[in-house]
């Protein structure tokens, strides 16, 4: 099947703080989205849209420069219209389609590659982790009770789609801070597919070094 990525790297990154958009900050001598958009050329897929903020699409489309199957977008207000500009950009042939953020620079291409193959069987695929964590519901600063973690997981990305089924996704007049959460609302289910845990989601500056460390152990095991 012909495969399209998403790659949404438009948020300010308010937690992460900084001058830069969080897409655009460095990891290793190479911005976020650069690994992101390297990482998913590996796969030889058809297209990769990126979806930055506004005033960013020069930097972008010199960053990634080297691609030449990546367009660049204005991204929108929310996560959701970030997806569907860069969606309409995607062209009809495109049957399979991976929205990835761009804040999981360390996401392996073969597990990539694995949610491609899952979304092929089953419609809609997404990686995930076990809740290894023992989670509490707060109120007040109180906690209220434990939340039971069997059957629990914590999705990443990228989350994978046939066109169709985004599509009628991202006309849904709800908003949601993933994907799969707008196929679920369609009735829709998505099939988990087990990740790793290094796959991580650079939210704060701290997660820069962890991220670093990450990289660096790679290589060594590489050698």
């Amino acid at each position: 099947m012909v495969r399209g990525v998403i790659i949404v790297a438009g948020g300010a990154g308010a937690r992460f703080g900084g001058e830069l958009p969080k897409a655009f900050t460095s990891l290793a001598g190479e911005p976020l989205v650069a690994h992101c958009a390297r990482i998913f050329a590996a796969l030889d897929v058809n297209r990769i849209v990126v979806a930055v903020p506004h005033g960013w699409e020069a930097e972008a489309r010199k960053i990634l420069s080297q691609y030449s199957n990546v367009i660049i977008v204005e991204g929108g207000e929310t996560r959701k219209e970030s997806v569907r500009r860069a969606f309409a950009e995607l062209s009809e042939e495109i049957e399979l389609v991976a929205v990835h953020d761009a804040a999981r620079p360390l996401l392996r291409a073969e597990d990539a590659g694995r949610a491609f193959s899952v979304a092929v069987e089953f419609g809609a695929s997404a990686l995930a982790v076990p809740v290894a964590d023992t989670l509490k519901l707060v109120d007040g600063g109180f906690i209220e009770r434990t939340i039971p973690r069997d059957g629990l997981w914590a999705v990443q990305t990228p989350q994978v789609f046939r066109r169709e089924l985004l599509s009628r996704a991202l006309e849904l007049d709800i908003d949601a801070t993933d994907d799969c959460a707008l196929v679920e609302a369609l009735g829709e289910k998505v099939r988990i597919v087990e990740g790793r845990r290094d796959n991580i989601k650079i939210t704060f500056p701290e997660d820069l070094a962890l991220a670093e460390a990450i990289l660096s152990s790679r290589k060594r095991t590489a050698r």
